[in-house]
């Protein structure tokens, strides 16, 4: 073994005894970092992949003073700032992959929601649902006769009721969007085929297409400006007719070529993206029976709702796009294609990405390629004024979508910013892609409001994301911070923005807002493993304030801050944001219901243990209710809230704690101070602003008043569903996973017809909120009958 020929850093600077190995003894026992300033040759180059630290170039000359100051400040009796426990690499305790059987592997990022299965308490949740089988998480019941449930028909919606008993899967697919399709009636191979003749039969009618068309180019097209509009509507014309708002269908389509496809995908693809912005999470406004008002608004609505878009669309887009070697040069409109299908499955109510990004980064990937041969990585120079801002708002768009899947899961950058020179594009005299200037100009708008943003938060990603390199972890500190005073005041409504505008900032700001929880997470577990739980508390006390300040209430009035159209934008971000809050919420009630059974039964501490587990549990029924009609509509909110409502189960189920109990790795070790900081967030929520939460030290009078057996006896809030129950809707949604041939893998699927077989499910009974009710209290009272 070569020893070095002088002491390590850490010895030298503490002046203690060091044996110069590599690590030594004394760094191995205070588990630190051992590094060494001057290395022997042949330690060089084991040294330079494990012991650097990561500063940005503009700080590198005053990393000397921050880490004096990090000492007095930030690292109080925790040991030398510049130690190995300050310094962090986020792929250390990363479970980097999931092997499911027969050889299938699943690589996730450290942001995703799978890497959360690395915190002390969770790995156990997720231990335990293998024990126990996943009827605790997504609870299938009975599932009636699949000749109830069978496809609809392009007919005009059924006047069904839509109450519980006799529940209709055909009404409830028009009142969700998510249409089914039957294939003897849109020409079956002929639509397989693309034929000319298969093609007219799945047009809907001109009055449907063209109002769809418009609605896009007003509502949903400020969102995904990758189309020239002028370029669009005098191509479909061609090919079917002129625009015509009789409703009578199609005659004649003419192919001219092969690249015609690429046009037929897109308006497809437009066509149920519109079709999806006219409805509301409210499905009794999607029920064509309850519009009565004469309005021309509300006349447009119901028409569109009796003429529904069906998954048929998507399918046939897919094949469109199949005509073409993607992974060959190709040209613009092809590329235009694969980037609406793309954003589609991002947006797919009946599917989409996932909380875990599904095969999104693969597809995002080849998409940058496609990008990067046809030059649009770079700022266009010999093209007129449209065609300069089409190119730049696909290479942004593009970007944007892969600023949001890394800043999401933590996976590679698809693109690189040292060959990406494409300028924000601007609003001048003959540019506009749109017939609508003042809002192209609004588009532009938007462009500027989030570019800083994704900017900032890109940078924090490339400082932390590196498997060869530690960074400061005080420096990514100062980044959060600085962050999350600039993000968290644009969640809200901005009048001197306009709409387009305010959607894309709220949407950056949320994106933002995940990404920040997710570093604040992975610090806290970082110091938690140390035992270095006064740091641990500030990073985690901070993730409690913004899901308790300002995450629930933003869910909570969702649906009344934005259209229709504008919240299917923002829904995909919601979803990863509410999923990480849940389980990171979880995360301390485990801890402190560990916490509540080794405490002793009359001390002070256990009540205020007592009223945070009320808190926490509170404040997950809460997320689970703003979300429950929200699952009526999305397959992954169901799937997130089914498996949230049994992550919550398992927080009070005794047999749970019982391996894990003594483990003093998965308790709350925090002071009697530190958790009356924490109920301070809950309590003082509703009339304080953060500053003045975190002014308060020790007990507030909110605290002294509460009787805390009256708190654990409260009744659950009411989480029902106001439309559909939970036997129905799991029923609907098993059927639509069945019968549905998209999803968000973009597999060309199979053409044969949809089976209807019995599927082989195991069932318990209706898990309803009387058990929820019964499960808590009783664990409750198992636990703290005492006088507290």
């Amino acid at each position: 073994m070569t020893i070095n020929v002088r002491a390590c850093d850490n010895c030298k600077r503490g002046k203690r005894k060091c044996d110069k190995q590599s690590p030594c003894n004394t760094c191995m026992r205070y588990k630190r970092r051992c590094s060494y300033s001057e290395k022997s040759a042949e330690y060089q180059s084991y040294h330079n992949n494990h012991s650097s630290v990561e500063v940005s170039p503009d700080t590198s000359e005053n990393h000397n003073d921050r880490s004096k100051r990090t000492k007095t400040d930030n690292f109080r009796d925790e040991g030398d700032s510049d130690s190995a426990v300050h310094l962090i690499n986020i792929y250390k305790d990363y479970c980097q992959e999931y092997v499911k059987p027969n050889t299938d592997r699943n690589s996730f990022g450290p942001f995703s929601y799978v890497a959360l299965q690395s915190d002390a308490c969770l790995k156990h949740v997720w231990h335990y649902i293998d024990n126990v089988g996943m009827k605790y998480v997504i609870r299938p019941q009975k599932i009636p006769s699949y000749e109830m449930l069978a496809p609809t028909s392009t007919s005009p919606i059924a006047q069904t009721n839509t109450n519980t008993s006799g529940f209709d899967s055909t009404s409830h697919q028009r009142l969700t969007g998510i249409v089914l399709f039957n294939e003897t009636q849109i020409g079956g191979e002929d639509a397989i085929n693309l034929s000319e003749t298969g093609l007219l039969k799945l047009l809907p009618s001109r009055k449907t297409l063209w109002l769809l068309v418009r609605r896009f180019f007003s509502k949903v097209y400020p969102f995904i400006p990758i189309i020239d509009e002028r370029d669009f509507r005098t191509r479909i014309s061609k090919l079917l007719d002129e625009e015509s708002f009789e409703h009578i269908p199609f005659s004649s389509i003419t192919l001219d070529n092969k690249y015609d496809f690429t046009y037929i995908g897109i308006l497809l693809i437009i066509l149920r993206l519109s079709y999806l912005s006219y409805f509301s999470n409210d499905l009794n406004s999607n029920n064509p029976v309850f519009i009565n008002d004469q309005s021309s608004k509300s006349l447009e609505l119901k028409f569109v709702l009796e003429n529904p878009i069906t998954l048929q669309n998507i399918i046939i887009a897919q094949k469109c796009l199949d005509e073409f070697n993607i992974f060959e040069r190709t040209n613009v409109k092809v590329l235009q294609l694969a980037i609406l299908l793309r954003t589609y499955r991002h947006l797919a109510p009946e599917e989409g990405d996932g909380p875990d990004g599904g095969d999104s980064q693969v597809l995002t990937s080849t998409l940058v390629n496609m990008a990067t041969n046809l030059g649009i990585n770079r700022e266009p120079k010999s093209l007129d004024k449209r065609d300069k801002n089409l190119f730049r708002k696909l290479a942004i768009h593009l970007r944007n979508l892969d600023s949001s899947e890394f800043l999401c899961y933590g996976t590679p950058r698809s693109i690189n910013n040292r060959y990406f020179d494409i300028q924000c594009p601007f609003h001048e005299s003959n540019s506009s892609n749109l017939i609508d200037t003042d809002l192209e100009y609004e588009v532009i708008e938007a462009y500027d409001v989030i570019g800083l943003k994704f900017k900032l938060l890109s940078d924090l990603y490339d400082l932390i994301i590196d498997l060869n390199k530690s960074t400061s972890i005080n420096l990514i500190t100062e980044k959060l911070n600085f962050l999350n005073k600039n993000l968290l005041p644009d969640l809200k409504h901005s009048n001197s923005l306009s709409q387009v505008a305010n959607v894309c900032q709220t949407k950056s700001s949320l994106l933002g807002l995940q990404f920040i929880m997710s570093v604040q997470y992975i610090i806290f577990m970082h110091y938690e493993s140390y035992g270095l739980f006064s740091l641990s508390f500030t990073y985690i006390y901070d993730i409690l304030k913004l899901i308790v300040l300002h995450v629930l209430p933003f869910i909570k009035t969702v649906n009344a801050k934005f259209e229709n159209s504008d919240l299917m934008i923002v829904i995909p971000i919601i979803q990863t944001l509410y999923l990480k809050s849940m389980l990171m919420l979880c995360a301390v009630l485990i801890r402190t219901n560990i916490s509540i059974q080794n405490e002793e039964k009359s001390s002070e501490r256990i009540k205020y243990l007592i009223l945070l587990s009320v808190s926490l549990r509170n404040c997950c029924i809460e997320l689970l209710k703003a979300f429950a009609n929200v699952s009526t509509r999305y397959y992954y909110f169901w799937r997130t809230n089914c498996g949230s409502n049994g992550v919550l189960k398992i927080c009070f189920t005794k047999e749970f704690y019982e391996p894990i109990k003594n483990d003093s790795h998965c308790q709350l070790n925090y002071s009697t101070d530190q958790v009356q900081k924490f109920l301070n967030v809950f309590y003082s929520s509703q009339n304080s602003d953060e500053a003045d939460i975190d002014s308060q030290n020790g007990s507030i009078s909110a605290l002294q008043n509460i009787d805390v057996n009256s708190v654990i006896g409260a009744a659950i809030p009411d989480i029902s569903n106001d439309y559909i129950s939970d036997t129905n809707l799991n029923s609907f949604w098993f059927y639509i996973k069945k019968s549905a041939r998209t999803n968000a893998t973009m597999k060309k699927f199979p053409n044969s017809s949809i089976d209807l077989s019995p599927m082989n499910f195991s069932f318990e009974e209706p898990f309803n909120l009387d058990q929820i009710n019964q499960i808590y209290n009783e664990f409750y009272s198992e636990l703290f009958t005492t006088d507290v």
